[in-house]
């Protein structure tokens, strides 16, 4: 793991983004490897921001779900 901390900073953020990514890949194999990877190799402060974007997707859709399920609910009320 040294060899990979170590040369860490030559791999570029686009790629940190793609291993980050894969955290939540379908096959097991890959996104447990995308973990042990972005825990131990992967620059913190790289992963802080992928973290934070992730989150605020989320919370954006979310959102979205939210305002057309109440959207549903007032057009069923004023269809009735």
């Amino acid at each position: 793991m040294y060899i990979f901390r170590r040369n860490s900073a030559f791999v570029s953020i686009a790629i940190w983004q793609q291993v980050f990514d894969l955290q939540e890949d379908w096959n097991d194999q890959i996104s447990q490897a995308a973990e042990v990877l972005t825990q131990l190799c992967a620059p913190k402060d790289s992963v802080r921001h992928f973290k934070q974007m992730s989150d605020e997707k989320y919370q954006l859709r979310v959102c979205e779900m939210q305002s057309q399920i109440k959207s549903m609910h007032s057009s069923k009320l004023l269809a009735a």
